[in-house]
């Protein structure tokens, strides 16, 4: 029910071109700019000391580890949310770590919260919109996918 926004990034590398450098600097400034950064290691690969200490230089971080399916073996890696994306509970297990760590305090439904004039106003408008029937007015006021 909360609104995420997710970002695919390049992924922090050594890069040999110039456009794959630009790719890994947006990845970067992408990092720099998140409220949470989710980092998957492929669990099928080695840990490498490279691997670490990109992990170590990013300040919001779940460390998730995928392809538990594919290895057997413990390695080096540090602790991480050790998954197969393969089965369904396991992608719920990481949608819950990611609202855990975003929305750790989310407020009983009964309690105020403060809100900017400008979020009220862009509520108002959008029940207007579903008073009239144009579910697509709201979402598109909201800007995030609305139930109706």
């Amino acid at each position: 029910g909360w609104p995420v926004r997710i970002c695919d990034t390049a992924g922090l590398r050594w890069a040999e071109g110039e456009i794959e450098r630009m790719g890994v600097a947006r990845a970067k400034d992408t990092i720099d700019s998140a409220d949470l950064t989710i980092w998957v290691s492929d669990l099928s690969q080695p840990w490498t000391e490279i691997d670490q200490q990109s992990l170590d230089t990013i300040p919001n971080v779940l460390h998730v580890c995928n392809k538990l399916d594919l290895s057997a073996a413990k390695d080096s890696r540090p602790p991480g949310l050790r998954v197969s994306l393969l089965c369904d509970p396991d992608i719920d297990a990481v949608l819950v770590a990611v609202e855990q760590r975003l929305f750790s305090s989310v407020p009983p439904a009964d309690e105020p919260i403060l809100v900017q004039p400008w979020q009220l106003q862009a509520v108002r408008a959008a029940f207007d919109c579903l008073a009239i029937g144009d579910p697509s007015g709201a979402q598109q006021l909201l800007r995030t996918p609305l139930l109706v």
